[in-house]
């Protein structure tokens, strides 16, 4: 039985507003009513080892990958405290 791939892009806005993380947990809850197989994420975050891809990914139960860095760049300085150091790229998120 053939059945149907669901792909999901969506731009999730790095760290550009200080309410990134009620806007994460939004985009989380849409997620879970969507079931993406295939997520793609644009202006995706990165903090050393983790990303906005691998925190999304663990909560649908799905696997991760981040590269970075992408358009536009990160603000220089740093618009607010949550945006220091960390990078701005893409996200692939999947079952």
């Amino acid at each position: 039985m053939l059945r149907a791939v669901r792909f999901v892009t969506w731009n999730v806005l790095w760290r550009f507003q200080p309410d990134w993380r009620a806007r994460e947990d939004a985009i989380v809850t849409t997620l879970e009513q969507l079931q993406p197989d295939i997520l793609g994420l644009q202006e995706c975050w990165s903090v050393g080892e983790d990303s906005q891809a691998h925190v999304i990914a663990r909560r649908l139960g799905q696997h991760a990958a981040f590269d970075g860095p992408s358009l536009p760049p990160v603000p220089d300085p740093p618009e607010h405290p949550d945006q220091e150091g960390t990078r701005l790229g893409v996200g692939l998120v999947s079952r």
